[in-house]
């Protein structure tokens, strides 16, 4: 993704499996507000980093926002493993 707004909502995302990183999300965004609402990622697995959601920004430190959401039972390659947003971006959670 390149700039904008990217909206995750009233989704389910679960039992998804990935050869890298991001199980049940994968994301390679520049310039981008990620938003997940109202959502649940649960029982993914990766083999890379993130078994649930794998945010890589490679901007200026872009906010990733979770609003009444779950993000549970993920593993990747270290065990249970449910997020991973790269620095310098922020995770924001509210209500999850």
């Amino acid at each position: 993704f390149r700039g904008g707004y990217l909206l995750i909502e009233n989704s389910t995302i679960t039992n998804n499996t990935a050869g890298d990183d991001g199980g049940g999300v994968a994301g390679q965004t520049v310039g981008v507000n990620v938003v997940i609402r109202n959502s649940t990622i649960a029982f993914n697995t990766a083999a890379g980093t993130g078994g649930g959601l794998y945010l890589r920004n490679d901007g200026a430190g872009y906010p990733t926002t979770l609003i009444s959401s779950i993000i549970s039972n993920n593993t990747d390659n270290g065990g249970p493993n449910d997020i991973f947003v790269q620095a310098p971006n922020t995770l924001n959670v509210e209500n999850s």
